[in-house]
């Protein structure tokens, strides 16, 4: 069973409204429906009691707001002047680390951290939908649900073979570049997805493709599973 609708508005605006109107109401009908002066004299009073009440909260929200954007303007501006002088402070030449750590401020890691060669392999996937086009679209397969790169990876390496079929196997824990004479590199992929192409000669013909991670210091990753398609024409 559903609950009766309460005809008496909850929002104060729409309530002050509303009692106003109930309170002209009343000055109209009061004799038609019985009600005394002293039952009018009650209903106005409480009613300006209200309306004194609720005209304070709105002058009171009215400071707030003001006060608040004020507030905001005062940091804005306040800020702006730290960091001007905190930027100082980092370059100032007497600046030490215990200097910056009592102000408060970021103490700079100067060390370079050691990017460590990819662990993981690509996974690949191949959309065949265009003629004489292959877009690979690749993640990790520490992550295979994201399309991020493994941290510190640059991208992909691409390596394509088209006619002969190859296998995982044929190609595992072997180095692509030395040992795969019919693999050739086409691109290294920044991003996914990455786009393939091919020519008229090349049609109905199978490609397959290895890819692997190379980090920004040039190191290089396992090779992926073998990924196979069509080469449309």
């Amino acid at each position: 069973m559903s609950r009766p609708h309460d005809y008496i508005p909850k929002a104060g605006g729409a309530f002050d409204a509303w009692q106003t109107n109930f309170i002209e109401a009343v000055d109209q009908f009061a004799k038609v429906l019985g009600l005394t002066d002293d039952q009018v004299t009650e209903l106005k009073q409480t009613g300006k009691t209200w309306e004194k009440r609720y005209a304070e909260l709105e002058t009171a929200r009215a400071a707030y707001r003001e006060a608040a954007a004020g507030k905001a303007a005062a940091k804005d501006a306040y800020v702006a002047l730290i960091r001007k002088y905190a930027a100082s402070i980092q370059q100032n030449a007497n600046a030490t680390d215990a200097i910056r750590a009592a102000f408060g401020l970021t103490i700079r890691d100067t060390t370079p951290t050691a990017v460590e060669a990819p662990s993981s392999a690509p996974v690949v996937s191949i959309d065949t939908s265009e003629r004489l086009r292959h877009t690979l679209h690749s993640s990790d397969a520490a992550m295979p649900l994201r399309k991020a790169k493994p941290a510190g990876v640059i991208g992909a390496e691409i390596w394509p073979q088209v006619g002969e079929v190859a296998t995982t196997s044929q190609i595992a824990n072997r180095d692509i570049t030395n040992t795969l004479d019919s693999f050739s590199f086409v691109k290294l992929a920044t991003r996914t997805p990455a786009v393939v192409e091919f020519t008229g000669a090349d049609a109905g013909r199978t490609a397959s493709y290895v890819l692997r991670w190379v980090n920004t210091r040039g190191d290089r990753g396992p090779l992926s599973a073998v990924a196979q398609a069509t080469v449309g024409g």
